[in-house]
């Protein structure tokens, strides 16, 4: 249940006011580091510190050590679920306007790659990535443009930039 609360907290720019902080300085200066592994890694570093204060007896830092995993784990995961991201390559003869609907009815941005097929035909590919949320609402608005060839894939868990207005 922690894990849960600490992944909406987290979304919100939350903060539980305790060693997260730290972390989100530490995250701050290296960007690249998952900031719930940073957090399982201080709190278990102060699980093995406290092993004096608990009377020389383990239960109580693995337990604290098991706890701060779970808690971890499942925050990581509801959050990299959440972040997932969906790549569309839309091929099409008409690209300017299902590019101005993708932009205008959904907010969201696209590219337009003018592409040379092996047979010497020329098309248009339109790139989007959009978060898995958006993904449905792009599969829809596709569905108003006859004529469109679109392979989906997902990408990563995530999703630098804009997404919506």
């Amino acid at each position: 249940v922690r894990g849960v609360l600490y992944a909406i907290t987290l979304k919100h720019n939350g903060s539980a006011g305790g060693i997260d902080i730290i972390s989100a300085l530490i995250k701050h200066k290296n960007p690249h580091l998952n900031f719930m592994n940073i957090l399982l890694g201080i709190n278990t570093f102060i699980a093995l510190c406290a092993y004096p204060v608990y009377g020389r007896t383990l239960d109580p830092v693995i337990c604290s050590i098991v706890y701060a995993f779970v808690t971890s784990a499942m925050c990581n995961k509801l959050r990299s679920a959440e972040s997932e991201t969906v790549q569309f390559e839309i091929f099409t003869q008409a690209p300017q306007s299902l590019c101005a609907d993708i932009r205008n009815k959904l907010h969201l941005r696209a590219t337009i790659i003018h592409a040379n097929g092996a047979s010497g035909q020329t098309t248009e590919v339109i790139l989007c990535v959009v978060n898995k949320q958006a993904a449905p609402y792009l599969e829809e608005l596709l569905l108003q443009h006859p004529g469109c060839t679109v392979f989906k894939n997902t990408v990563s868990n995530s999703l630098a930039g804009v997404a919506y207005k």
